[in-house]
């Protein structure tokens, strides 16, 4: 049976309360369309949002003040022009998937707790979790220049962080990789990272070329900044091998591969080796570090890696240095003598 009609504060819903649970209703003009979700909740609202909104027009029109609105804006605004192509990539994911679940929501009625509440919703994926902040703040200053409202709700709203730091690869596990891997494009593209300290959409970008008087030359998608890399001996003799396509790491047809194609066969390439817990960034982690163990400047590393700060390439060789610091403390400890 039916419980006792309950009453919330928005037009056109009904709850009913049926076998414990709270049944919500959007009911109009004869009809009744079953809203999604708790109420109150940030899915919730913008389901009835999207149902109330929409009502008797076309379900995909955008309205003035929508979160869906605020999108369109900043995708032709120069904000969204100044940004490398790499970064709108990553960025329209997120947004697609923000359209598809708040495109109607009035970005006017928005506060902190609903944006909370949704980054909690992917608390699990921290880093999904925080690229619906990130966007949602910018989204916030869109608001602000165009006058739909004062304030950004999404300000301030600290970050959840990666689930775990990345890590570089142990000794054994280079080596092990190097014995057991046998996929050759991704073979390929490790030496490639581990040699060069590029990041996965830079190393996947380098082609053939681009290789001229034993340097690589790399424009980093994310910074766009321009390097010249001398090739190691190891990764010379990596490279002699038949090419394939345009770009070095390419697949069997000669293609480049896209940033999830080569992401999935990685993962597997990784698993048929017996490896766990070690991700492609992390060479990029070896590679600093390996040149600040070889007693390599902040400006020589950066060179070679295209850091932009030097907190972020002291971030990547804090356990070299501190290596090279106990070692040579060790070092006038032994000369002195005794303790």
């Amino acid at each position: 049976m039916i419980g006792d009609i309950m009453k919330i504060d928005l037009p056109y819903v009904q709850a009913y309360e049926a076998r414990g649970k709270l049944f919500t209703y959007y009911r109009r003009d004869g009809k009744r369309i079953r809203i999604k979700g708790e109420p109150d909740t940030a899915e919730w609202k913008a389901e009835y949002h999207k149902i109330h909104d929409t009502w008797g027009q076309d379900p995909k029109a955008v309205l003035y003040g929508s979160i869906g609105w605020l999108i369109d804006t900043y995708r032709v605004s120069p904000r969204w022009h100044r940004l490398k192509p790499a970064t709108q990539a990553s960025y329209s994911r997120y947004l697609s998937e923000m359209i598809d679940r708040y495109n109607r929501m009035d970005w006017r009625t928005v506060d902190r707790p609903l944006l909370i509440e949704v980054q909690e919703k992917f608390q699990d994926s921290p880093k999904r979790a925080d690229y619906y902040i990130s966007l949602f703040s910018i989204l916030g200053e869109v608001a602000i220049d165009k006058g739909i409202r004062t304030d950004n709700p999404a300000k301030g709203i600290k970050k959840l962080g990666p689930s775990k730091e990345w890590r570089a690869w142990e000794a054994d596990e280079l080596l092990w990789f190097e014995g057991t891997a046998q996929h050759p494009a991704m073979r390929l593209a490790y030496y490639l990272a581990l040699y060069t300290g590029q990041r996965q959409a830079d190393v996947l970008a380098m082609s053939w070329r681009d290789i001229k008087d034993g340097t690589i030359k790399v424009i980093q998608s994310k910074t766009g900044e321009e390097c010249w890399i001398p090739l190691h001996e190891n990764l010379a003799e990596a490279l002699n091998v038949k090419k394939r396509g345009y770009t070095i790491v390419s697949t069997e047809k000669g293609q480049p591969y896209t940033d999830n194609g080569f992401t999935t066969l990685w993962r597997r390439a990784i698993l048929e080796c017996g490896l766990d817990g070690v991700q492609f960034h992390g060479l990029r982690k070896n590679a600093t570090a390996a040149l600040a163990e070889c007693g390599c400047t902040e400006d020589e590393i950066m060179s070679i890696t295209g850091h932009k700060t030097r907190a972020m390439v002291a971030l990547y060789t804090r356990s070299a240095r501190q290596k090279l610091l106990a070692q040579a403390a060790m070092r006038k400890l032994t000369n002195r003598g005794s303790v």
